[in-house]
């Protein structure tokens, strides 16, 4: 299995990837494992294991000469099957995957759209991706219907993306924070915090105890879509942005400790958002915007609660709807954890290892 990114480097990806192949080695114990990724130092160990699976990490980069490299590492490896996770913008501009998926001919081919960017020029690499492929799946529907939009091609199966996140234990949590909100994933443009603010602004007035835990990495002396919302957030001191926290203790701690999820998505919720999948796993009534293609498993009012993406009032609405209720907070948050029980790590394992059967005949 191959992914352009690996813990410790940031991204959902990897982390998927990985759990991913924990459970096929849980569920499948007669199955022989590789993760083929990059590291994110130059001095860290090529090989190493990750979630117990034997990890080959052969450059540290997407460039022209480390894809080379990583090439000629990918031909000493033997595989029967090879699973490509393709990532946002087409492993950083590269066509490294492509590369990899068109090394042996003949071999069987799977490809997981977890996002597919058709504006971007390294689209022509995902079609050459998608043209190699001998089954594909997608994350979300809207990714599966990009896919017959823009290649033609009709993806074998609709997946997931379950949560990466796992709550603690009953004696290890903490208590929830009364009026603590929190919004959890990467920090970019694609969410509106605009809104949000603007929301969580008439919130606040009308109850002070509110706090806003912005939950994820963040570094606004580096990147410049962090340093412009640090700005217009700025002297609010009812929000606090968390910064990169320990995936085994700190994280969890941080989102057992909110009483609602907030994801302002830009472009919609989806299956594929680890995010809100962590906030169901973790028994958060979530509030999150209006997914762009019909989605199974959302159920308004039921396991989680829509609100306008351009709209501050409907943020208003349903946040102070959620703060003013236990018993709302707690019947939205029994839904969507019941519903995480059906998208697990492992149900996806046996999805892909139904696929792996089918290709290999094995």
């Amino acid at each position: 299995m191959v992914s352009g990114e690996a813990p410790p480097i940031i991204g959902g990806v990897g982390d998927f990837t990985v759990r991913l192949l924990q459970a096929l080695h849980t569920n499948r114990p007669d199955f022989s494992l590789r993760y083929l990724t990059r590291r994110i130092r130059w001095f860290d160990s090529p090989i190493t294991t990750l979630g117990g699976i034997r990890t080959y990490r052969p450059v540290h980069g997407w460039t022209p000469k480390l894809n080379r490299q990583a090439l000629r590492f990918a031909r000493l490896l033997r595989y029967d099957i090879l699973h490509i996770q393709e990532e946002a913008f087409s492993w950083f501009e590269s066509d490294v995957a492509t590369e990899l998926a068109e090394l042996r001919p003949g071999l069987p081919v799977v490809v997981t759209l977890h996002e597919m960017h058709h504006d971007r020029p390294s689209f022509e690499n995902t079609l050459r991706l998608i043209a190699r492929a001998d089954a594909i799946t997608a994350n979300d529907r809207r990714t599966a219907e990009r896919c017959e939009r823009y290649a033609g091609r009709t993806v074998d199966r609709v997946l997931f993306s379950p949560g990466n996140i796992e709550p603690l234990a009953d004696r290890s949590k903490p208590s929830q924070v009364p009026g603590r909100v929190c919004t959890f994933g990467l920090i970019n443009r694609l969410k509106r915090f605009d809104i949000l603010y603007e929301a969580l602004r008439r919130v606040h007035a009308a109850r002070p105890d509110l706090t806003w835990h912005i939950v994820g990495p963040f570094e606004p002396e580096k990147n410049a879509e962090h340093s412009a919302i640090r700005d217009q957030l700025a002297g609010a001191e009812w929000i606090r942005f968390t910064g990169s926290l320990d995936a085994e203790r700190d994280l969890p701690r941080e989102l057992h400790q909110a009483q609602v999820m907030l994801l302002p998505f830009d472009d919609g919720a989806s299956l594929r958002r680890t995010s809100l999948q962590a906030g169901w796993r973790f028994g958060l009534p979530v509030v999150t915007t209006r997914p762009p293609e019909v989605e199974p498993g959302f159920e308004e009012g039921t396991n989680v609660i829509f609100a306008d993406r351009d709209d501050p009032d409907s943020w208003f609405k349903a946040v102070s709807r959620l703060l003013d209720s236990s018993e709302e907070r707690a019947r939205i948050g029994q839904g969507g954890y019941e519903t995480s029980k059906h998208y697990t790590f492992d149900a996806l394992a046996r999805e892909y290892a139904a696929i792996y059967e089918r290709l290999t005949g094995l």
